[in-house]
């Protein structure tokens, strides 16, 4: 039995590299980018069954990169070395993401979070934080089925403040739409966040979708009232 499970996976990290050489992360499932991202951590082992449970526990690839140490901990299989590596790749990801057009002025967050959203396969928010000099000083995401959690209020209170921020920006992304329109859950989502930073004195400046190649800006439709 083990004889059969080893011929199986004989030669699976070289094909599955020369796949990401040829063809890149879009002919991967989701559980072959973690495996594939799991080789660096471990050299030997079969890395499969684990990129599977982190799939199953967290429930896409975006999942695995945003859980804590303490949460990847709970998987059976994971070891401190992979987990350390895991942070340290989903946090040069948003390093990339964040400071790759960091310090432009308002005049070109359209085209910032074209690009950003061009780069990204999964619906999410990005909350982009202003100083008060209005330049991006930091970004934040969060998935669409967390955005009433009093954890991202918390953590924006907590960006906002730490980078003096006087405005917000928030944005959406919609893949595989042609047009980018919003819908009654984005109203919802820029009214919660909006009201639950005023308070603070932070104020939502717009609300920006994007489909990766076309972005609607509310406040320049004039449709914007937060």
């Amino acid at each position: 039995m083990n004889d059969d499970r080893s011929n199986i996976h004989k030669g699976h990290r070289k094909r599955l590299r020369k796949r990401f050489i040829e063809n890149g992360l879009n002919s991967f499932q989701p559980h072959e980018i973690i495996e594939f991202i799991l080789f660096y951590s471990i050299p030997r082992a079969n890395t499969n069954e684990i990129a599977h449970s982190l799939i199953k526990r967290f429930g896409s690839v975006y999942g695995v990169l945003q859980a804590s140490p303490e949460e990847l901990n709970s998987v059976n299989g994971i070891s401190c070395k992979s987990i350390e590596f895991i942070k340290t790749f989903s946090d040069v990801c948003h390093y990339y993401l964040v400071h790759e057009n960091l310090n432009k002025k308002p005049t070109d967050i359209l085209e910032y979070v074209k690009n950003y959203f061009s780069k990204v396969s999964q619906k999410m928010f990005l909350v982009i934080i202003l100083s008060p000099d209005m330049t991006i000083k930091s970004t934040y995401t969060f998935m669409p089925d967390a955005s009433g959690s009093n954890k991202i209020i918390h953590d924006l209170a907590m960006m906002t403040m730490k980078n003096q921020a006087h405005d917000v920006i928030i944005a959406h992304n919609c893949n595989g739409e042609k047009i980018p329109v919003p819908s009654r859950e984005d109203y919802f989502v820029v009214r919660y966040i909006s009201e639950s930073l005023r308070p603070l004195g932070v104020c939502t400046a717009d609300y920006i979708i994007s489909n990766g190649t076309i972005t609607f800006s509310m406040y320049q439709k004039g449709v914007f009232s937060f």
